[in-house]
């Protein structure tokens, strides 16, 4: 199979707020190019998925870029996608949709959304001294930085930006009871 792939930029990719932006419209290309070559292999875009899958046994997986994955069942995750989904009913739609001449798309991703850095690239950016030993491609840099002013307010310095997880409130909520003050005394910054 040879691919010809093309970046382009467009306004119709559908988006939304999810731990930052740029995600979806990376994932878009990308799987509108799965779909392409599993139609140029007559495959199912599911199955040209589910045959490239990381697999149980595999793990812990060195992505080829360095990354680490330690642990999932990928290909029970797609099974539980199409048996939930009635993915074989939705194709049979699409088709008798399009037999009338209507369009009725289907969609499917496969992503790995890590929970922490842990890529490659990190080896170039920070020193191996600097990474928690055991964790050589975590990366994961992240501290947390407590201040008191002169009127005894405690001030937690993040170093992320709150995105709707609540992790200013967890943060907040745990140095109060480390420090036994009531949590209004203690400052997510």
């Amino acid at each position: 199979v040879e691919i010809r792939s093309r970046a382009v930029v467009t306004n119709k990719t559908p988006t939304g707020l999810n731990r930052g932006f740029g995600g979806q419209q990376l994932y878009f290309g990308l799987e509108r190019l799965m779909d392409t070559i599993a139609g140029v292999c007559g495959l199912d875009p599911v199955e040209l998925r589910r045959r490239n899958l990381v697999q149980p046994d595999d793990f812990p997986y060195a992505t080829p870029t360095g990354g680490v994955y330690d642990s999932g069942d990928y290909p029970r995750a797609v099974d539980m996608l199409v048996k939930n989904a009635d993915y074989q009913q939705l194709r049979r739609k699409q088709r008798e949709a399009r037999e009338r001449g209507e369009y009725y798309g289907i969609g499917v991703a496969t992503i790995v959304d890590p929970s922490a850095t842990n890529i490659g690239y990190v080896g170039l950016a920070t020193p191996a001294e600097e990474r928690r030993p055991g964790r050589d491609k975590s990366g994961s840099t992240e501290h947390v930085r407590i201040s008191v002013d002169p009127n005894g307010v405690v001030s937690v310095l993040l170093g992320t930006v709150p995105q709707g997880q609540g992790h200013a409130t967890v943060a907040q909520s745990v140095v109060a009871e480390q420090f036994g003050l009531p949590p209004d005394q203690v400052r997510p910054v």
